[in-house]
């Protein structure tokens, strides 16, 4: 028997620079990523971005970070998802995969919600949980 799921929870994707000639640049997104990632599913926020699929294949193959390469699986991704949350990292306006990923969710009539890096976490879970609720209605 398959099992149910809360047709309540929403499944938010989030959007984030990744790519950067700087390796230390890299590791810092990833690390502001996974910190806010890691908190938002403790509060019972589902999240799912690309970037964690990057990050697991990387230690087994050397893949490409372009656009390029990601973009089939990010649009896959963000069709499926409920919400968007732009996670507003240094470089975010100027990433061509943020940017895609903000024009494809407006086509798809998706809400988004944009948290500056500066923003509590804490914030950041209860602004999802607000356009959740609003999604609800």
């Amino acid at each position: 028997m398959p099992h149910e799921i809360d047709q309540n929870t929403r499944l938010w994707y989030v959007a984030l620079p990744y790519t950067h000639k700087d390796v230390l640049v890299v590791q810092a997104r990833v690390n502001a990523f996974c910190e806010l990632d890691a908190y938002l599913n403790e509060q019972g926020v589902q999240t799912i971005s690309p970037i964690l699929k990057q990050l697991i294949l990387d230690r087994s193959a050397t893949l490409p970070s372009s656009w390029e390469f990601w973009k089939t699986l990010s649009y896959r991704l963000l069709k499926s998802c409920d919400a968007l949350l732009v996670y507003q990292l240094a470089g975010w306006e100027s990433s061509t995969g943020v940017q895609a990923e903000i024009a494809y969710a407006k086509e798809c009539g998706l809400p988004i919600v944009y948290a500056k890096v500066k923003t509590p976490k804490e914030e950041v879970c209860a602004m999802m949980k607000e356009q959740e609720c609003q999604l609800l209605r």
